[in-house]
């Protein structure tokens, strides 16, 4: 497979899927790449910050965000309610 059209694959399922976290060999079953074009595109993904790798977890970079975002508002509220 192309390395551009897996790289395409890669981020149209990560965009169909918020919360979606896969392991290599995990992105590698679903879409379809060998080790090495995967590697590559899921090396690429994360250089341009789409994705963000977490002991051996691809995710969203705006997923780990928004998931840093809420619990920061969970924390001020609780800290806010309790004062």
């Amino acid at each position: 497979m192309p390395h551009r059209t897996l790289i395409n694959r890669i981020r149209a399922e990560f965009l169909e899927m918020p919360g979606l976290s896969l392991t290599l060999s995990q992105t590698q079953r679903l879409c379809g790449g060998g080790r090495e074009e995967s590697e590559a595109a899921l090396r690429a993904l994360v250089d341009e910050e789409f994705l963000s790798l977490r002991h051996g977890h691809y995710t969203r970079s705006s997923d780990l965000r928004s998931a840093t975002h809420d619990v920061r508002s969970r924390r001020q509220h609780a800290h806010d309610t309790a004062c």
